[in-house]
């Protein structure tokens, strides 16, 4: 989990984060665009679990950094895959190192979206990726001659509709690319909202957002001062002129 770490490098969220992670692969002509949407609330549990802490209105993380971190935590990942053999090395890279330079040769983006206002913004950013093809059927214009026609966005010419013609076997392949492998889970969750806290820390979480938090009145107060607050009297206060204090003396034997 990332957020935490980054956290730390400004204003510090003393509470336990959470975070919905989506993979979103694919851009407009099917190509292979890997990104990972995520999804966090401004808060978590305190480390005692009994209140609700909001991050700063004004910061939450910072994105350079965090975009540095994610682009670090990957490329370990990976090199912990390739060491367990279960990737291997693309063409053109014999060694890791390599293929580490050119990862570290551009700048990584990370790009924090602003806070969405209530649950209707959040389903509706969420169902944008959670529960979507890589291409709907309303987007096809022909199918013919062993070829495929399709509408999509230009995004470098700012959303401008065009139009787009490759073969079946390329189309098949484009969309065949952003089929997840088995046991591939596409929404995974993290910290309190992971499945190992759906009893606890979420639960506790629901119940205290949006609630007033009563501390207790005898907390940080020292033996002393507890026993006055629930006796209601100063047991150091002269109990005969009720104005002095009482101070606690060893009187020592004379030596000899």
């Amino acid at each position: 989990m990332l957020l935490p770490r980054p956290c730390k490098t400004q204003e510090e969220i003393p509470a336990s984060l959470a975070q919905k992670q989506v993979p979103w692969p694919w851009g407009q002509t099917l190509s292979y665009h890997p990104q990972v949407h995520m999804l966090a609330p401004a808060g978590g549990l305190s480390e005692d679990g009994i209140e609700w802490v909001n991050a700063p209105k004004k910061f939450f993380v910072p994105v350079k950094a965090l975009s540095k971190m994610f682009r670090g935590v990957f490329t370990r990942l990976l090199r912990n895959q390739l060491d367990e053999n279960k990737l291997k090395l693309p063409n053109g890279f014999p060694k890791f190192q390599i293929l580490k330079e050119k990862l570290y040769e551009k700048n990584w983006n990370v790009y924090a979206k602003k806070a969405l206002r209530g649950i209707n913004s959040v389903l509706a950013y969420l169902g944008r990726y959670t529960h979507r093809v890589a291409i709907s059927n309303s987007r096809l214009v022909a199918i013919e001659n062993g070829k495929v026609t399709f509408r999509y966005k230009n995004y470098r010419k700012r959303g401008k509709q065009e139009i787009i013609t490759i073969s079946c076997m390329e189309f098949t392949r484009r969309f065949m690319m952003h089929v997840l492998p088995k046991g591939f889970y596409k929404i995974r969750y993290y910290g309190i909202l992971a499945t190992a806290n759906i009893k606890t820390k979420r639960q506790q979480a629901i119940a205290l957002i949006g609630k007033t938090t009563w501390l207790p009145v005898l907390e940080g107060l020292t033996a002393y001062e507890v026993y006055r607050a629930l006796r209601g009297n100063d047991p150091i206060r002269c109990q005969k002129c009720n104005k002095g204090v009482l101070l606690r003396y060893k009187i020592e034997s004379p030596p000899g």
